[in-house]
């Protein structure tokens, strides 16, 4: 007979997976404004590429 648990993991379970904790707020204030930096170029290199693609396609396509 099976047990009525949940198919998931219980919520302590899921919050003591987080991030590693650092010693310093300054140092998670650097390292949150790094990942913003990086997600900022990430989101540009990906737009540049869809823009890259689109025309691509409309030459294709003989829309351009």
């Amino acid at each position: 007979m099976r047990s009525a648990r949940p198919a998931y993991p219980s919520r302590p379970t899921i919050i003591g997976r987080g991030l590693p904790h650092h010693s310093s707020d300054s140092g998670d204030l650097r390292d949150l404004v790094a990942l913003e930096e990086e997600n900022k170029r990430l989101k540009n290199l990906f737009a540049d590429r869809l823009r890259k693609e689109n025309a691509e396609l409309k030459k294709k396509l003989g829309l351009a």
